[in-house]
């Protein structure tokens, strides 16, 4: 009975976590049937604690990646820290192994912590935008490889579609933070229309950076269209539901081409930074997951 007071409690740190956040993923993991409900929100979770927490302190930074790399080992070994997204992992993982259920991949877990262990390495900043895709597919892109394993989804087609949309959030987060954190955005991109970190961190030379931010939106959204393209072969069921983030990532774009890819809009700050009243895109994604679209 402790032991499951324990693991409810750790449960409920991850979705106060999430909650406070990373409001889509926890509007979105509230789409999904109870039992991977509460894995996406460990997963999203852990994606959280393992986010570079400043490129001013490198040191701290790998220091603190590198006890979450050890501690991914440690509780797929059944030891896991005294720390909830730890123990709520370890209870899932347990929770697999007693039901029969498709285990969590540990790789994946790894792969998250070196991507935003590369992140740190170079000080927040991207240099291309093949990187920044790259950075993507190892921080976003294998988060959504687990919550499909959470949800016992194995088709190929959602787990190709789950890479399109580990691409596409990965670009929406560099747009959407670029005003707060320069070097967000592909230093290539900016310096093919004239434009810096620099310019950035001044909030000027607005027009050329806006048509930066217009080629890193259009490849997020070709990533977006290459993974809807892939519903049809799908079945039914809670694979679409779990690339539902898709709709929010849809709905940010939308918003900054109502702005004409002004970073700096007051709009992309609404919703405290959904870019659409909360109320609006939990709708959408309540209709999305009815229908069984993304």
């Amino acid at each position: 009975m402790r032991r499951m007071e324990s693991a409810q409690r750790a449960f409920e740190h991850c979705a106060w976590m999430v909650r406070e956040g990373d409001y889509v993923g926890y509007l979105c993991a509230a789409a999904l049937p109870a039992r991977a409900r509460m894995g996406a929100l460990a997963i999203r979770a852990f994606a959280l604690e393992t986010r570079q927490p400043t490129s001013r302190d490198a040191p701290l930074a790998q220091l603190r990646l590198e006890w979450w790399k050890q501690a991914v080992d440690d509780t797929y070994a059944g030891r896991p820290p005294s720390h909830p997204v730890a123990l709520s992992i370890a209870a899932l993982l347990e929770e697999q192994k007693e039901e029969k259920r498709m285990r969590m991949t540990r790789g994946w877990f790894k792969r998250i912590v070196d991507g935003r262990s590369e992140e740190v390495e170079r000080g927040g900043n991207v240099p291309s935008l093949d990187e920044l895709e790259r950075q993507a597919e190892r921080c976003f892109s294998a988060m959504h490889y687990l919550v499909l394993e959470c949800a016992e989804v194995r088709h190929s087609a959602a787990h190709h579609a789950a890479s399109h949309l580990g691409a596409a959030e990965g670009l929406v987060d560099s747009l959407r933070r670029a005003h707060v954190r320069p070097g967000a955005m592909p230093s290539s991109i900016l310096a093919q229309f004239g434009a810096s970190q620099e310019n950035i961190r001044r909030g000027e030379n607005r027009e050329a950076l806006a048509m930066a931010a217009q080629e890193v939106a259009e490849q997020a959204t070709a990533h977006i269209e290459r993974g809807r393209a892939l519903a049809v072969q799908m079945p039914p069921g809670t694979a679409k539901r779990a690339l539902l983030p898709m709709v929010a990532c849809t709905a940010w774009l939308t918003s900054l081409r109502k702005v004409n890819f002004d970073l700096f809009h007051p709009l992309l700050r609404a919703g405290s930074g959904l870019a659409v009243p909360p109320i609006l895109l939990q709708a959408r994604l309540w209709w999305n997951a009815f229908r069984e679209t993304y």
